[in-house]
């Protein structure tokens, strides 16, 4: 059995884990299987939200009248917009921004922190996915689960959220934006990921390995130092050792007493003879 150590985790203990025979699942294969799909969508939902150029579908308003201009709807996303009439597409019906475009159409912090935020949900939604597909093999401390997975994923919620900043933009104050196919990938990676949190947090701890599967015994050295049992495991087997010894102590004190009585019955008999009589008299039958 291999254990390591990954430096960057902050606490010593969550980052330890043991290397098991691939697709062992020790964490178990409905949790495993479970949040490796719910990471894995919610990654896929949050690139296509990002890179759609139906973020933002946009019509445009007469500034003079406020009346919306008919057949102006567009789309627009976070790094393409929907193609005009006679350009080629660099993917699907989108085309990237040229910085004179983008500095035209969405040249405030609204636009370029929602933008932020979306990425940094996907870096991190990505850094908890490939962590999580490691459980099929390996086994980890509850508090990589709960203390760092955790929080990758609620963070990964939270930057997703902070994604719709973009709608506050002023060309979204100028004309009428309306929500897109993109926006709604944006809403199922934001409800994926608190999915994958809540997943994660209810990981249960690792079965033990293989060659330990059949060790029932509690009082084992081995077994303390196992990262996937409870913390207070020796606290509680210490407890049944001082349990057992003060029954033994109290059934020796038990037994000593009656060995005493019984001395000192004898004593007695011997020592009265009236008592010795009447127990060898036998009682005459009328």
């Amino acid at each position: 059995m291999i254990r390591r150590c990954i430096g960057w985790c902050c606490d010593p203990l969550c980052c330890v884990f043991d290397l098991r025979r691939p697709c062992s699942c020790p964490h178990g294969k409905c949790y495993t299987i479970m949040a490796v799909i719910l990471a894995v969508v919610a990654f896929v939902s949050g690139i296509f939200s990002i890179r759609h150029c139906f973020f933002f579908q946009v019509q445009l308003q007469n500034l003079e009248t406020g009346e919306p201009i008919e057949f102006t709807m567009r789309g627009y996303g976070y790094f393409s917009r929907e193609i005009e009439p006679g350009e080629e597409p660099d993917y699907q019906n989108c085309r990237a921004y040229t910085v004179l475009e983008e500095q035209e159409t969405f040249n405030d912090w609204w636009f370029h922190y929602g933008q932020f935020f979306n990425t940094l949900a996907l870096a991190l939604g990505g850094l908890g996915m490939l962590i999580i597909a490691t459980t099929c093999c390996l086994a980890f401390h509850t508090h990589m689960f709960e203390k760092l997975l955790l929080w990758i994923y609620l963070l990964a919620a939270i930057f997703q959220g902070l994604g719709f900043l973009g709608f506050g933009t002023n060309f979204c104050s100028t004309h009428i934006c309306k929500i897109g196919p993109g926006t709604a990938m944006a809403i199922s990676a934001f409800f994926m990921w608190l999915t994958v949190a809540n997943t994660v947090k209810s990981t249960p701890e690792a079965l033990p390995p293989e060659e330990l599967a059949d060790d029932d015994d509690p009082y084992d050295s081995d077994d303390d130092d196992m990262y996937y049992y409870d913390d207070d495991k020796v606290e509680q087997y210490s407890d049944y050792e001082s349990d057992d010894e003060s029954d033994d102590s109290g059934r020796k004190k038990k037994k000593k007493r009656d060995h005493d009585d019984d001395e000192s019955d004898d004593e007695e008999s011997e020592f009265d003879p009236n008592r010795s009589q009447a127990s060898s008299t036998k009682p005459e039958i009328v």
